[in-house]
């Protein structure tokens, strides 16, 4: 019986299907999954990063790989010889206590000259008796070392403190300070955001919201400077150019925007201004101040790193790109580059061991809290900052070149790399993503010593 003062009950509504979204294409053709799936809470880069399980299923749709570093093709073995190679660096007559220089040092900064005989003490490998203040490298560097030894006494107080500091704590009063005062030869960005890779496996299940994310934001990239590879897009021959308007390139932007050759022409979300190239050369990553955090710092880089890998190889750039992770004062390092591997892109990151190579820890640490190691560190930086501008820059400008005349012969095919925007994921087909012959272990240069 109704009640006289509700109004009746409406009609139940017909039964209706389950809503059926489209969350995975190909060029041509489409796969759908229940509403579900998709109306599931998707997950960030960070993440998925944080949760061992969920990054494993991100990293095999992707083809990611963690190797030793004794796995490093040979020619780009001697570029991170190269990079991790910080002795002979500073002047040893600025810690004998008998030398003018290191009298003068004490009478204008006692601290400064505890600070490199500390340093001195614990790894003299660091110091050079044929290096003099003469050289003007040297003087650059002495007007550094002291930003460093600044950086070392803000750590040795946030210690004594003994408040509870978050991760921008320590990269604003340590980090920071020296690691923008190490880059001058090429460009410095934080809280860059960097797109990640498109997967080569179609997900399934849970793996739709892990394969979610588009984007990574690292605390820190070098770039190469956008002044010294200007050539590579400016001209209207340029390969920039060349490739922009080419059949081979402009079918994929057909099908979304984030496909065409001015979006993956970046590591980055959003294209500049002008359109151009821009290469990543290392990314930085930064977590809360404790120490298991570093594994997390580890695989969120390893996002990052894969996209520029990727990137480097759709276009026949035979390179590889560092990533370094920071926790409570604690520094690691890793090596990541791309190569084909079963019919599709693989990218390998393989964990800096230290000296004794891979029969020690899985990664070497430096803590930013002894003064040698600080130094190491800051040498570390400076060396990234040089071969992004000599060694990276120039594999970059030869893989471009060899891309731009390989396309324009036609016998090359090419496909973009980027993850596209929203629920609809593109896969890579399986032995199409711009293979190539790389050259690693062939085609050996010799890497410059110093800045």
């Amino acid at each position: 019986m109704s009640h006289p003062h509700l109004p009746p009950s409406p009609a139940s509504p017909p039964h209706r299907k389950a809503k059926r979204v489209v969350v995975f294409a190909t060029p041509g053709r489409e796969s759908v999954e229940p509403a579900t799936v998709a109306s599931s809470r998707l997950m960030s880069a960070s993440e998925v990063a944080r949760n061992i399980r969920h990054f494993e299923t991100w990293a095999s749709h992707q083809g990611c790989e963690q190797v030793a570093f004794s796995d490093l093709p040979e020619d780009l073995a001697a570029d991170a010889e190269y990079v991790f190679n910080v002795s002979e660096r500073i002047p040893t007559s600025w810690v004998e206590e008998e030398s003018a220089f290191s009298q003068q040092i004490k009478a204008l900064s006692p601290s400064l000259l505890e600070f490199l005989q500390g340093a001195y003490s614990s790894s003299p490998e660091l110091f050079s008796d044929t290096i003099t203040y003469s050289a003007p490298e040297t003087h650059e560097l002495f007007e550094e070392l002291t930003t460093v030894r600044l950086a070392w006494k803000r750590l040795q107080s946030m210690r004594r403190d003994g408040e509870k500091w978050s991760e921008a704590d320590y990269a604003a009063n340590v980090y920071n300070l020296f690691r923008s005062t190490a880059i001058h030869r090429s460009t410095y960005r934080c809280q860059c955001s960097i797109s990640l890779p498109q997967p080569h496996r179609r997900p399934s299940g849970e793996a739709h919201r892990v394969l979610h994310p588009k984007n990574a934001v690292p605390d820190c990239v070098t770039f190469v400077k956008a002044s010294t590879i200007r050539h590579l897009s400016h001209s209207v021959k340029s390969p920039y150019k060349t490739l922009n308007v080419h059949p081979e390139i402009t079918k994929h932007s057909q099908v979304l925007l984030e496909h065409s050759f001015r979006y993956q022409s970046t590591p980055c979300s959003q294209p500049p201004e002008t359109p151009c190239f821009e290469f990543a050369s290392s990314f930085w990553e930064d977590k809360k101040p404790a120490h298991e955090l570093l594994e997390h710092a580890y695989r969120q880089n390893r996002m990052a790193t894969a996209a520029a890998a990727r990137m480097l190889y759709s276009m026949q750039i035979d390179a590889c790109v560092f990533g370094l992770v920071w926790a409570d004062g604690t520094v690691r390092a890793h090596v990541d580059w791309c190569t084909d591997q079963r019919g599709y892109p693989t990218v390998f990151s393989a964990p800096y061991p230290g000296a004794g190579g891979d029969s020690g820890p899985v990664f070497h640490e430096w803590s930013l809290d002894q003064p040698s190691d600080i130094l190491r560190v800051y040498l570390l930086l400076r060396n990234i900052d040089t071969w992004t501008s000599t060694h990276f820059r120039e594999r970059v400008v030869d893989g471009v070149e060899s891309f731009s005349q390989a396309i324009s012969r036609g016998g090359h095919m090419y496909m973009p790399w980027k993850r596209v925007n929203g629920p609809r994921l593109t896969v890579v087909p399986e032995g199409k993503e711009n293979r190539f012959q790389t050259a690693s272990g062939s085609r050996g240069r010799t890497v410059r010593q110093g800045r």
